[in-house]
């Protein structure tokens, strides 16, 4: 265009000229991009891409090693297939401070390492991730290897195409490591960029300190999920009136919420401020919280940034319909919120009942009188799943509640759990039939004439972690622990005690049933309209 050439041409040949231009411009570059699809889209053979968990215990297991400090063991410590005996269950009493449930070989000695990359014993083991990457260059071309029920989180197969970005005008080349996802919208209605409807911002930066100082009225809404996102309260706004707001960054990256009133929001949430008439407002975080997931970078640290979010597309159908599926999806809404206020009516009205209990006058006894305690047996994190699957299939509980699920057990009937080391130790649950207890776990057997309902809801009166000792790992003691005293009721009081106390659980476990359904209903009500 700067050219003395075209600027003498008249203004017809002036815009002939540059669309010729252009046109040869976009044909070379989407001459390479074609060129790049045919060769990509036939190769016969899928890529394995295997990549590192981002959760930092499972990158240990992963590697099978971690690095230690601990004075007189420095260095690399390798996690053994053998090392089960290092961590006996009668051990009870013996808070160790520098591990939690990864036991780690001494010696350095690679020859029982225990990690899903490679067996230094057997080369060709096809549990590991090694024998994938060898098959997967001799295998004939489409086949592939079935990958192991145990590394399906950390392999995956991927046609070549799908690794390529050719969206971009700028073609790369770069193969992504994460592969796209097909995401369109199966709908009857036209799909409409969120850029084109919303008005798209982020929060500023605001800390812990910064709340503190300047306590206030105003919400600040963060990257969580729990509490609607609240971080805290301050004294002033930086938004006012209807938004919705997504979390941004981390593993609750693409969840979206509506936001009225004035607030605030952090740095890792996105703002949308509806501009264009045809969108309600409450429409807009019901249709796009099933649509986000698809666009989350999944990286360490997963990320929905804005210029993505702009340009994801969402259903938009006419006003009364959206209004339609706004006030079904709110009267759901209300039932959870009514549901959440029965379950803690009932809470507290088994709390009321174990106090009333307590103020009685009823003979005083020491936890070892009532009931005997002692640690689970330790069990490497490689044998234990996340969920059901093969031999797979007895709960697994550690201090913190349900880890998993492995092929063994160590305990079966009703038993309390009490959590012995962290920063949550002392917390209470319970656990029947067959279960495996880890050794961070007490489990409590009743004695005779003590009623297991009984004993739970009274363990959970008494507060134990007030018994911990430790900074930098708190810990339980079972000596400690039982020496504390409590009330006994007698053992008939205890059973009208737990008939009460059944009525109050029957009211919450229907409670809970709501509102674990409300999900699904939601998606049913929307998928139904759209």
């Amino acid at each position: 265009q700067k050219k003395r050439t075209h600027t003498s041409f008249s203004v017809d040949d002036k815009d002939k000229e540059t669309h010729k231009k252009l046109l040869q411009f976009i044909t070379t570059l989407e001459q390479e991009k074609i060129l790049y699809f045919i060769l990509a889209q036939t190769n016969q053979v899928p890529v394995l891409v295997c990549k590192a968990p981002s959760d930092t215990k499972k990158q240990k297991q992963f590697l099978g090693y971690e690095w230690s400090n601990r004075k007189g063991n420095e260095g690399i410590q390798y996690l053994s297939n053998n090392s089960q005996s290092s961590n006996p269950s009668s051990a009870a009493d013996d808070v160790d401070d520098e591990m939690d449930t990864l036991i780690f070989e001494q010696k350095k000695n690679l020859s029982n390492i225990n990690t899903p990359l490679y067996n230094p014993k057997n080369k060709l083991d096809n549990s590991k991730i090694n024998y994938l990457i060898h098959a997967n260059f001799i295998n004939p071309k489409n086949k592939t290897t079935p990958i192991p029920t145990e590394l399906s989180e950390l392999c995956e197969y991927v046609p070549l195409v799908n690794m390529l970005d050719f969206s971009r005008a700028t073609f790369n080349k770069a193969i992504s490591l994460t592969p796209k996802e097909n995401t369109t919208v199966e709908t009857k209605w036209e799909l409409v960029k969120i850029e084109d409807l919303c008005d798209i911002g982020r929060g500023k930066v605001i800390n812990h300190q910064y709340i503190a100082e300047n306590q206030g009225d105003y919400p600040v809404y963060s990257s969580q999920t729990q509490n609607n996102g609240v971080m805290g309260y301050i004294n002033t706004f930086d938004f006012e009136g209807e938004y919705v707001t997504w979390t941004t960054d981390g593993i609750y990256a693409g969840t979206c919420f509506y936001r009225e009133n004035k607030f605030n929001c952090t740095n890792v949430c996105g703002t949308l401020k509806v501009k264009n008439k045809k969108l309600l407002i409450k429409f807009l975080p019901l249709v796009l919280n099933d649509i986000t997931p698809h666009h989350v970078v999944k990286s360490a640290n997963p990320k929905l940034m804005n210029n993505v979010m702009a340009n994801i597309k969402i259903p938009l159908p006419p006003l009364a319909i959206q209004e339609e599926i706004v006030a079904k999806c709110e009267a759901i809404y209300k039932n959870v919120e009514s549901a959440k206020a029965k379950i803690e009516t009932a809470k507290g009205a088994i709390e009321q009942i174990i106090l009333t209990t307590s103020q009685s006058d009823y003979p005083i006894k020491k936890l070892g009188g009532i009931c005997s305690m002692q640690a689970g047996k330790f069990v490497t994190a490689s044998e234990i799943k996340d969920d059901k699957e093969g031999k797979y299939i007895y709960p697994c509980y550690g201090g913190n509640g349900l880890r998993g699920y492995t092929q063994t057990f160590t305990h079966e009937g009703e038993y309390s759990l009490i959590g012995r080391q962290g920063a949550l130790c002392g917390n209470i649950n319970k656990a029947k039939e067959k279960f495996h207890a880890t050794e961070h776990a007490i489990v409590v057997t009743p004695k005779e004439d003590i009623n297991f309902i009984w004993l739970y809801h009274q363990l959970k009166t008494l507060n134990l972690n007030q018994y911990a000792t430790g900074s930098a790992q708190p810990g339980l003691s079972v000596q400690k622990l039982l020496t504390i005293t409590t009330y006994l009721p007698p053992i008939e009081t205890q059973k009208t005690i737990i008939a009460e106390i059944e009525v109050l659980e029957q009211t919450i476990n229907e409670n809970k049933t709501i509102i674990n359904a409300a999900s699904s209903q939601k998606q049913a009500i929307i998928k139904s309209y759209l």
